[in-house]
């Protein structure tokens, strides 16, 4: 048995996650996981990605 967001991925045509949209293997484990329980729950939340995968831009150093 697949885990819902392969199952979800199955379906599409690219590698995009189908809870954020970000490719999958640009999710850490705590993306993956946290993406994985907002599509196998259907929420409807934000993204935890970061901001790098999210912008294409590196996070500014503080």
């Amino acid at each position: 048995m697949n885990s819902p967001i392969a199952e979800a991925v199955e379906t599409r045509s690219s590698n995009a996650c189908p809870a954020c949209s970000h490719p999958l293997d640009a999710h850490d484990t705590l993306g993956t996981r946290y993406c994985t329980a907002t599509v196998s729950s259907r929420l409807d939340r934000g993204c935890i990605c970061p901001r790098e995968v999210r912008t294409g831009k590196p996070d500014a150093k503080r």
